[in-house]
């Protein structure tokens, strides 16, 4: 199934109930879909751009088939389910949440994984061969954070449980703060020989204990 910009940017929504293979939503400047899109099943992107003017939510498993870039105008991005596949990800929600309520990599793991908007995150375990980078405020329920090449997260960090986060000898850099939720939570850095950046107060809203760093 393929969608384009052009007269189906005039609908306000679309829904797909049953597995799907999808070639692409509009380009990268505008949305071929107007309103939202919902996948309720499995679904496979096998195109490199997925732009709708309202929300995305993926209620399956996704599959990545391609490098490609999730866009909405300022909307919510969800993944209900696991999303695997060697390829990179971008993701911009604009000011709007981006959830991966599900495992990223867990059972391929990514190429790389970029989220790009300003909006609030929610992250649960994610796996990938190079990069994972988070812009905005962040909060992270999984327990594993592995990448070959570097780590960086631009935004607030919140732990919602304990955490490991692995490079093969890169680095891992946190710009603002980094807390755990209202429990007590452990973080492990593993870089290998990777730098470890704290750039912002570590543990001043609520308790983090950092068991080790590898540097």
């Amino acid at each position: 199934m393929l969608f384009r910009s052009g007269s189906i940017t005039a609908l306000s929504g679309v829904t797909l109930n049953g597995p799907v293979t999808l070639s692409g939503v509009g380009t990268d400047v505008l949305p071929g879909i107007g309103g939202a899109l919902l996948a309720g099943a499995a679904v496979t992107l096998n195109g490199e751009v997925y732009h709708t003017g309202g929300s995305q939510t993926y209620q399956g498993a996704v599959t990545l088939g391609n490098e490609l870039s999730i866009k909405t105008a300022n909307s919510p991005v969800t993944f209900d389910s696991t999303v695997n596949g060697w390829s990179a990800l971008y993701v911009d929600s604009g000011s709007a949440s981006t959830t991966f309520n599900g495992e990223a990599g867990g059972t391929t793991a990514l190429h790389s994984l970029y989220l790009q908007g300003t909006g609030p995150t929610i992250l649960g375990s994610a796996i990938v061969d190079e990069v994972l980078e988070v812009r905005g405020s962040v909060t992270l329920r999984g327990d594993t954070y592995s990448s070959n090449l570097s780590q960086t997260y631009t935004g607030a960090v919140t732990l919602e449980a304990d955490v490991s986060f692995t490079t093969d000898g890169s680095e891992v850099v946190f710009y603002s703060t980094l807390n755990s939720d209202d429990v007590a939570r452990s973080v492990t850095i593993n870089t290998v020989s990777g730098d470890v950046e704290l750039l912002g107060t570590v543990g001043g809203v609520s308790r983090l204990e950092i068991g080790r760093a590898h540097v």
